[in-house]
Order: C-alpha cells, then sequence, then structure tokens
C-alpha cells in the first residue's frame, strides 16, 4: 500500500525553509498563507480583485519558493477509483527574487483592467507590494508577461475558482531541488500526494472546494480544507470543514499559525463597491462584505456567509492587506460552546433551536465546532444531545463537568419552547 504522508509531516530540513510553529506569534524563518481572494464577484472580478498575501518573519528572502495550486477536481473512475487530472499543478506563483516587507506581509496583486480603472486595493506600508504592470493581463503569464511570477494552464490567466490545493512549497537546489512545472502530477494514482520531489519540503498549505457536485470525486490535499459539500477523499489525518455556500474568499483567523479549523476560515463576498462615482480616490479601497443567505423577501436576511461566526452580514474583508487578518483563532473546547465565544449561554441554546432536527452537518448555521466538541453527536443530527450539552454545562468558562447541574430559570423555560421553534429554522439561500 502505498503512503500518503501529510502535510506536517512533508518538510524537509533546509537552510533556507522553516515551517510553521505550534506557537502563537513569529519566530525566524516563519512564513505563511495568509488570505487568497481567489473568486471576486462582479465583471471584472477575476482580472483584476484577486490577490494573495503572505505573512512571516519580516524580510525573509523567499529565494526558492513557490506558491503552487494544485488542480481539485476528478472524476468517477468506476470501482471506487477517481479519474481525472486531480493532482496536477495547474499553476504557481514564483517567489524567487522577493522578500517579505519589513512589516512582515508580501501582498500579490493582479494589474490595472484597463487605464481608466487600476487595481484599487490600499496596501500598509512596508509591506512587499508585488503589482502586475500591464492592462487586460490578470497575473500575466509566464516570464513572457506576468511581473509577479505567475504561470498558468487556464485562460485567462486567473485563479481557479473551482477550487484547489495551494501549497507554498520550498525547493532546496543544493539537495538537487528543481523548480515545478505546469502540469507536473503530485497524484499520480488520483489517490492521495505523492511522495515529494527531491530537494522539496511544504511550508504552509490550504484546501478548498467551491463546487458541491465536484465535492464527491474531487482531492484536496492539505491538513485543513473547506468545501461546498461533502468530502472524504483526504490525507491521512487532514480535517475537512463542509459549508453551505459559494466559497470565494481563505483567510487565516487573526495571525493564527496552525493548520485546523481554528485557525483559518472562509466566506462568500457581495460586490457592493464603495462609493459610486468615488472608486479610484486612493482612500477608497474595495468594500467587498460578507454575504448573507437570501431571507423570505429576497434580501440578506438569513445565515451569514462564512464558516465562523465571529463576523456579521457585510462586514469589509479586504481592507487590511499588509496587517493582521480579522477574527482571533478558535481555541475553546467548552462542551456546549458552539459559538466558540468562551461561555456556553443564550446564543449557544439559540443556534440549537433555529437548527433543530437539522440532519445535514454541512447545513448547521453558524455552529464553528459542530464535529469536534465532547458530546456531539457528530452523526449530523442536532437533537437532544447537543441541547443537554448546552443545558448542563450553561454559563460554564472552564469546561468542568456540570452534568446533572441545575438548569437556571430561563434557560430551563427557553428549552420549554423548543417544539414552537422546530419550523422556524432558517433554510440557507444563495447570494
Amino acid at each position: 500500500m502505498r503512503h500518503h504522508p501529510t502535510a506536517s509531516t512533508l518538510a524537509l530540513s533546509a537552510s533556507f525553509v522553516f515551517a510553521g510553529s505550534a506557537h502563537a506569534g513569529l519566530v525566524p524563518g516563519e512564513l505563511y498563507i495568509n488570505e487568497i481572494f481567489f473568486d471576486p464577484p462582479g465583471t471584472t472580478g477575476d482580472g483584476l480583485h484577486e490577490y494573495v498575501e503572505l505573512r512571516g518573519t519580516p524580510e525573509l528572502n523567499l529565494d526558492h519558493h513557490y506558491l503552487v495550486f494544485l488542480e481539485n477536481e476528478g472524476q468517477d473512475g468506476g470501482n471506487g477509483t477517481i479519474s481525472g487530472n486531480a493532482g496536477d499543478i495547474e499553476a504557481f506563483f514564483d517567489l524567487n527574487g522577493t522578500a517579505l516587507g519589513t512589516n512582515g506581509f508580501l501582498v500579490l496583486r493582479q494589474g490595472a483592467f484597463s487605464e481608466s480603472l487600476p487595481n484599487p486595493y490600499v496596501v500598509a506600508p512596508g509591506t512587499t507590494d508585488q503589482l502586475q504592470d500591464g492592462f487586460k493581463t490578470a497575473w500575466g503569464n509566464g516570464a513572457a508577461t506576468s511581473t509577479v511570477g505567475w504561470s498558468s494552464a487556464s485562460t485567462p490567466p486567473v485563479m481557479e475558482n473551482s477550487g484547489f490545493t495551494a501549497f507554498l512549497i520550498a525547493v532546496d537546489p543544493n539537495a538537487g531541488g528543481v523548480a515545478p512545472v505546469l502540469g507536473q502530477d503530485m497524484d499520480t494514482g488520483n489517490d492521495g500526494l505523492d511522495a515529494l520531489p527531491t530537494g522539496w519540503s511544504i511550508v504552509d498549505g490550504i484546501g478548498l472546494i467551491n463546487e458541491s457536485d465536484e465535492a464527491q470525486f474531487g482531492r484536496v490535499y492539505a491538513d485543513i480544507n473547506f468545501g461546498f459539500g461533502q468530502n472524504s477523499n483526504l490525507e491521512p489525518g487532514a480535517e475537512y470543514v463542509p459549508v453551505n455556500f459559494e466559497l470565494e474568499y481563505v483567510a487565516r483567523l487573526g495571525d493564527s499559525t496552525g493548520s485546523t479549523s481554528g485557525d483559518w476560515w472562509v466566506g462568500n463576498l457581495t460586490d457592493d463597491l464603495r462609493r459610486p462615482g468615488f472608486e479610484n480616490l486612493p482612500d477608497n479601497p474595495p468594500d467587498f462584505r460578507l454575504s448573507a443567505a437570501d431571507g423570505p423577501g429576497g434580501d440578506q436576511t438569513g445565515s451569514v456567509e462564512a464558516s465562523t461566526d465571529q463576523f456579521e452580514y457585510a462586514t469589509i474583508v479586504t481592507n487590511h492587506l499588509g496587517a493582521s487578518n480579522l477574527g482571533v483563532p478558535v481555541t475553546s473546547a467548552i462542551a456546549g460552546d458552539y459559538d466558540d465565544s468562551g461561555q456556553v449561554e443564550q446564543a449557544d441554546l439559540d443556534f440549537v433551536l433555529q437548527n433543530w432536527g437539522d440532519t445535514d452537518v454541512s447545513d448547521v448555521t453558524g455552529w464553528t465546532n459542530f464535529a469536534g466538541l465532547p458530546g456531539d453527536s457528530i452523526g449530523g443530527l442536532v437533537e437532544q444531545t447537543e441541547l443537554d450539552m448546552v443545558l448542563s454545562n450553561w454559563g460554564d468558562t472552564a469546561a468542568p463537568d456540570f452534568a446533572g447541574a441545575s438548569v437556571p430559570e430561563p434557560v430551563a423555560a427557553s428549552a420549554l419552547g423548543l417544539l414552537g421553534l422546530c419550523g422556524l429554522r432558517r433554510r440557507p439561500g444563495r447570494r
């Protein structure tokens, strides 16, 4: 049987590469994927508003580093196999000749869509700001037209909207390592990541599947992966977080350094761009905002389309290039604390009531830790088990066992209204 090591076990020792540390904060040599806006909405979105942000040790030299994107799509090959191009390198950024800025950030941005429509993002001082030259070239393609090191097998040369696995790769030439090439197959059997080429090491990674009909036979290869729909084609020990909305944006929470669902989040963004007539002012950056599912009247009054409940509808998420991300890493392991607020409280009870009887774990509104807390049913049914976890741990902030403790009167009263609320849970819609 072939061995498929996970990304966290694939790092090889090399003098110029340092994998992410397990503790918070930065130490010499750290390097992370920080944000990827890969599917902007709007008619010019893919050719103007895509961007990538890296974070790490200030002024870290990125020679011999590449950000590669692996194909995630596959088809039913019969007899439990997957056919297609899963695992092929479909695009990459060559980071040679660059370094993180004095503030520890590097941003890759697309060129102007036209002379009257330049790239609009504002980037923090001290950031290494890599802006593609020229008009209507998106990222360009290869050495001839890309000034930011982008090579792609697609036309136009933009990021794959249906998803990918993005890996930060370090290639040690002293160990015989050679640069990646388009079409290079990292999963020759479509059954798991092959052993890395000589001299390669994985520094960081994130996997995404953006179309529910592709989730069944697609593959993602990172330690942490998100997807629109269910997927079990993972590396050993990897985590997959199903969501019920189209993915457009992925980012680390705050300055996180790990590779778990508590370190990352994904969201769907609106294209309500700034004040009409003032789009090109330098102090007026794009205000792509978090979407929400359509409510009964067709307006966005449903659940916020994000994999964490730390943010509200219409939160602007693209206004911090070159600075710390929104949010804080999810670290709570308190039984019944389904919104990860650090306390079992009314919000957790509300989540249970609003989603009572739900049989699809990907459709559990707002629950950041549905499949990881003690006592979770995990089978995908919001039922008495979840209610008991909230009621028996009400007010808990340190996770001791409160089983059998009396329930505060207001909670008991709320619980009595459960049956009346069961039919009121919101069904997610599409933006």
